[in-house]
């Protein structure tokens, strides 16, 4: 909000100071004007100065075009709105360094390449991985974390207890474009499971367990919850422990579109100001272990 004080004595006026927070690549203050007159006429000149100082604030407001995914429930649609904690969080840190987002819905891997092609902005929440920094700038500081585990259906005998090459003589059922972290991104891309099954949703890719078209399927603990509930899975498969991996997930910035590094650093300038005066902590709420599933 921009803020103006005007101090009038008789016939006189004084423009005491002119103030705005700040904008996509500007300082914090505008400036503070000092000025003094004799007439009315020079106080409503005054007030033309402030007038002119608020348009020129807003015209340097930065708006971004971002997209995200639906991802109950730190990110999902409601009617016409976008909401959840992840939503909430990118919004705030961009407000505090003086940007605007506006957010759409797309299929994960097509946000991804409207990334890598410069069509968009950026993206949340996303994970590290080298292939994507190639065109993408990364802030130093996540969004969020989400934790990933295995799924199975309730009846299979398969267990699990942490080590991954122990598990690849099953067979497993991925998301396209997704990654599960380090570890087991690198045993899928060298073809080390005896056969991975690719959906083009976590929805569809749940549907085929049920089915048994596939043993295991990774997946964050956040979600699953909800997942279940939407495809009729409750009681009907179960969560192995330990994790896999708890991974960071980011707003990435394309490299596409000029003045984007810089925005990356001042994005995680603003997290961790929203993580010392608590803003962070308050936006991301009880977050509950929303497994939906009983673990073995």
């Amino acid at each position: 909000m921009i803020h103006a004080r005007v101090s009038t004595h008789g016939a006189g006026a004084r423009l005491v100071g002119v103030h705005a927070p700040a904008a996509c690549g500007c300082p914090n203050t505008i400036g503070t004007l000092a000025w003094r007159a004799s007439s009315p006429a020079a106080f409503v000149a005054a007030l033309l100065l402030t007038w002119l100082c608020v348009q020129s604030a807003r015209a340097e407001t930065q708006t971004l075009d971002l997209v995200t995914f639906e991802y109950h429930p730190t990110m999902h649609t409601e009617g016409t709105e976008i909401k959840g904690c992840a939503v909430d969080i990118v919004r705030e840190a961009l407000a505090r360094i003086g940007c605007r987002a506006d957010i759409r819905m797309v299929p994960y891997a097509r946000g991804l390449l409207m990334v890598e092609h410069g069509v968009v902005d950026g993206m949340f929440t996303v994970y590290r991985r080298p292939e994507r920094e190639a065109f993408a700038h990364y802030p130093t500081r996540p969004v969020m974390w989400r934790v990933v585990s295995f799924y199975v259906l309730a009846e299979s005998p398969i267990t699990f207890a942490g080590d991954l090459n122990a598990v690849t003589n099953r067979s497993i059922g991925t998301v396209r474009g997704y990654s599960y972290g380090m570890e087991l991104d690198g045993l899928l891309a060298s073809g080390a499971f005896c056969r991975v099954d690719p959906a083009t949703d976590p929805a569809t890719a749940l549907k085929k367990l049920l089915r048994g078209r596939f043993e295991l399927m990774p997946h964050t603990e956040h979600d699953m919850g909800h997942l279940q509930k939407h495809v009729g899975a409750e009681g009907r498969i179960l969560k192995l422990s330990p994790p896999i991996e708890t991974v960071p997930t980011y707003l990435i910035f394309s490299r596409k579109r000029p003045g984007l590094a810089r925005l990356a650093g001042e994005f995680d300038r603003a997290m961790a100001g929203m993580e010392k005066d608590g803003t962070y902590e308050r936006l991301m709420g009880e977050r509950v272990n929303d497994a939906g599933a009983h673990s073995r």
